[in-house]
């Protein structure tokens, strides 16, 4: 009887080793996931920002216009604002 409760004893204590071993693993390739996704998320931001200081030719060649991204994202919001308004019926 007690050679079978050493040998239990035995095989849990390894169950929870590899248990443990395989946490272990997956709590460090969740970690460099996180850190890739945080690493790509600041490529983009840093991405953005240089296209919106960034100066843009609109339009044709003999009446091109000259816009930053900032006023490029401006007049986009201003034009969905005004096809919004108008297109709500009265």
């Amino acid at each position: 009887m007690a050679t079978t409760t050493i040998q239990q004893t035995t095989a849990t204590a390894q169950a929870f080793e590899a248990l443990g071993k395989s946490l272990t693993l997956a709590a460090c390739n969740l970690a460099k996931v996180v850190y890739q996704l945080a690493a790509l998320l600041v490529l983009m931001i840093c991405k953005v920002w240089q296209w919106l200081n960034t100066s843009h030719t609109v339009g044709d060649d003999s009446e091109a216009v000259t816009l930053t991204g900032w006023q490029y994202l401006g007049l986009g919001v201003i034009s969905f604002a005004a096809g919004f308004i108008l297109s709500i019926e009265w």
